[in-house]
């Protein structure tokens, strides 16, 4: 069923909206190590505080967020794309990888069984 979704993304969801400070402190490597320190994200911390090399004594403006993945929608469930995704793109196939042609009309042929079945 996941091979029927689109492209999973990330969304910055923010734990909360307060803006806090952090001083830089020797040994902090960048906005990535800083992030996993205050629990945030390097893409907060750019956005807030712009793109620079940082060095200790610097403060920046970050606000608690984290990742999360979605899916922002799902392929229609038709028998082409049923094929291209659990069988082979018919138009991608190569030699030796060419899967079952006829993937998609098993699929159809398949599904009005059902349908027939369900209307007894």
């Amino acid at each position: 069923m996941i091979k029927m979704s689109e492209t999973e993304k990330d969304k910055i969801v923010y734990d909360n909206e307060n803006e806090d400070t952090y001083e830089v402190v020797e040994g902090d490597r960048g906005y990535s190590s800083i992030a996993k320190k205050i629990g945030t994200t390097q893409s907060v911390l750019t956005k807030l505080n712009g793109v620079k090399v940082i060095h200790p004594g610097d403060k920046l403006k970050y606000k608690k967020a984290h990742l999360e993945q979605y899916i922002p929608g799902w392929l229609l469930f038709t028998p082409e794309n049923i094929q291209k995704q659990y069988n082979i793109d018919p138009t991608k196939a190569q030699p030796g990888h060419r899967g079952d042609h006829t993937y998609a009309d098993k699929i159809r042929f398949t599904y009005a069984l059902i349908v027939a079945d369900e209307s007894k």
